[in-house]
């Protein structure tokens, strides 16, 4: 039985795999998206339109291997751009 208070979240498998890029909602009149997509499939985000030049925050996590976890949160008004800059200078 569903109530006032609950709600559904959509989890949309960008490449098909559930560890790989996946871009996370609530509903078809979502405004806001929660993409993960790991470095090595990074380039995928040039592919989509709701990311491809808008504001953002978002979080740049080390790889799951590493022997240190880090994180490096940010925020921008253009992710494509800031998501290339970040591809170049930075290793996780």
């Amino acid at each position: 039985m569903k109530t006032k208070n609950t709600f559904t979240i959509h989890t949309e498998l960008l490449d098909g795999k559930l560890d790989g890029a996946r871009n996370i909602y609530m509903g078809a009149n979502s405004t806001c998206h929660l993409y993960v997509i790991p470095r090595e499939e990074i380039t995928l985000a040039n592919t989509i339109n709701d990311i491809s030049g808008q504001p953002a925050f978002y979080i740049l996590l080390s790889p799951p291997d590493a022997n240190k976890t880090q994180a490096y949160i940010g925020q921008t008004t253009d992710f494509a751009n800031r998501k290339n800059d970040h591809v170049q200078k930075k290793d996780f």
